[in-house]
């Protein structure tokens, strides 16, 4: 009875291991088929990624002519639903920098810069009035960093028809914007 109980326990342990060199077997069969799987796959997904660099064909070119022909009617269908004023202009606000007579009987100078606007070729004006008497010195304005800069307006004492306070504004001009400064007193002595 011992000898058969051995001799059973033997014949279990040899099929046990049968069973794991079956299953070892059969999982390297199962990974070698799922990496052919793969690597077909993988040829299949290159071939359906080729470039094709030939011409276009007659279809190609009537998709694309279509496709800017739809795009050329909805522009046009959002232009006749929003017109836009083309003649406003941004309203912006001169800075005087300065404005200053350098010396007695010297030349008064003004500069100044428009934030907003980042262009060249604006007209800066700066106009200078004392009661009923007003003139204007204009330069062109140029782009500076980030906003337009007005170089100095030079007047000549001889320009100013008296002594004293004399308030002096800086406007600027230009296809898409304009507006004025606040009012600065210089003393012309």
């Amino acid at each position: 009875m011992v000898k058969i109980k051995k001799q059973s326990k033997l014949n279990k342990k040899i099929l046990l291991l049968a069973l794991i060199v079956i299953a070892i077997a059969g999982g390297g069969f199962y990974a070698k088929l799922g990496s052919d799987n793969k690597v077909e796959s993988a040829k299949n997904t290159a071939e359906k990624q080729k470039i094709n660099y030939d011409p276009p064909t007659a279809e190609d070119n009537k998709r694309v002519d279509d496709n800017k022909q739809r795009i050329v009617n909805q522009q046009q269908q959002q232009g006749a639903q929003t017109p836009q004023d083309t003649t406003t202009k941004k309203s912006v606000t001169p800075i005087i920098s300065y404005a200053e007579q350098t010396q007695a009987g010297g030349n008064i100078e003004v500069g100044g810069r428009v934030s907003g606007v980042f262009e060249d070729g604006g007209t800066c004006t700066a106009t200078f009035t004392q009661g009923s008497k007003t003139f204007v010195k204009s330069s062109t304005g140029v782009k500076n960093v980030s906003d337009v800069a007005c170089p100095a307006l030079s007047a000549a004492f001889s320009e100013f028809l008296a002594t004293g306070s004399w308030s002096v504004t800086l406007s600027y001009a230009s296809s898409t914007a304009t507006g004025s400064s606040a009012a600065r007193i210089v003393e012309v002595r």
